[in-house]
């Protein structure tokens, strides 16, 4: 597969594409196009039609870049919706074991949410006395929250 910089005025959104993003999703995105650029490249098919990709290319060409990196592909308009659908749904999900050795700080920084990472306090009001009942299949690890949680002044319980 070749990775070639294209212009980004002869790309064509697929008219199909069902992929939406939040607002939040839209900021985080634009935050790593503008410290990292585009590093993933675009996927397009032979007739400059965007496969995947739909969001960065927004994005891109509203932060004035002029062209991506992109790989073409020659697929049937059949193939092509296929792999569209495929592209964004084929979600892996995370490794926690190895997600716990970065900094909760700077994983909400980019991008995650306390529920992501395990925790359900968003809403929290400090005013109002909460129960918070941690499900955790892991002893250890319910533990450590717990004492965590103590320690913080919450009235904690585990299941």
């Amino acid at each position: 597969m070749k990775i070639t910089l294209v212009n980004i005025s002869s790309l064509n959104p697929a008219e199909y594409n069902p992929r939406q993003i939040s607002n939040k999703q839209y900021e985080d995105l634009k935050n790593s196009l503008e410290k990292f650029g585009c590093t993933i490249p675009i996927v397009i098919n032979t007739d400059n039609t965007i496969v995947g990709g739909h969001q960065r290319v927004r994005i891109m060409k509203e932060l004035g870049a002029q062209k991506v990196p992109a790989v073409r592909v020659n697929l049937s308009k059949e193939d092509e919706k296929e792999l569209n659908i495929r592209l964004n749904k084929n979600t892996a999900q995370w490794d926690m074991d190895l997600l716990s050795n970065f900094d909760i700080v700077d994983l909400k920084e980019w991008g995650f949410k306390d529920i992501e990472l395990g925790f359900n306090i968003d809403k929290i009001e400090e005013d109002k006395p909460i129960t918070i009942t941690i499900k955790e299949d892991d002893a250890v690890l319910a533990n450590e929250l717990y004492e965590d949680l103590k320690g913080k002044g919450y009235k904690v319980t585990i299941k």
